[in-house]
C-alpha cells in the first residue's frame, strides 16, 4: 500500500515539474519573443525541433504517459548529443538536467505501476 502511495506521488511529481517548465518555456518564449524560422542557423533549427518535441512530450504526459517518457527522454538525449556536437562542450544549465528527469520519473512509475493491474473479475 505505502509503495502504491510512493510510485503515485513520483508520478505527480513528475506531472507538476513538467507544468511548471511549460509555464517557464511559455513565460521564456513570449518575453524573450517567438523565434523567427528565417533568421536561424541549421544548429538553432534542429535544436528548436528538439525543443518542440519535448514540448510535445510533456503534453502528452497527461494522456500517454509511456509515450511521453520516451518522447522526453528521446528528445533530451538528441538535444544534448546535437549541442555537444556543434559547441564541443557537455555543459548545460542546470535547467536542462530537469527534462531527463521527468522522462526518467515517469518511465519508473509506468513500469511499477503497468504489472499491478488488477484482473477483471467474470
Amino acid at each position: 500500500m505505502k509503495i502504491d502511495i510512493f510510485i503515485k506521488s513520483l508520478n505527480w511529481i513528475a506531472k507538476s515539474i513538467s507544468l511548471i517548465m511549460l509555464i517557464l518555456l511559455l513565460m521564456f518564449m513570449f518575453g524573450e519573443g517567438i523565434p523567427q524560422i528565417g533568421e536561424k542557423s541549421p544548429r538553432e533549427l534542429i535544436l528548436l525541433i528538439c525543443m518542440f518535441i519535448l514540448v510535445m512530450g510533456m503534453f502528452m504526459i497527461w494522456w500517454k504517459e509511456k509515450a511521453a517518457a520516451y518522447t522526453i527522454l528521446g528528445s533530451s538525449a538528441a538535444f544534448w548529443l546535437i549541442n555537444t556536437i556543434y559547441s564541443a562542450s557537455f555543459w548545460f544549465h542546470w535547467l536542462f538536467f530537469i527534462f531527463p528527469l521527468i522522462g526518467v520519473l515517469l518511465l519508473y512509475t509506468v513500469n511499477k505501476t503497468s504489472g499491478n493491474a488488477k484482473p477483471k473479475r467474470k
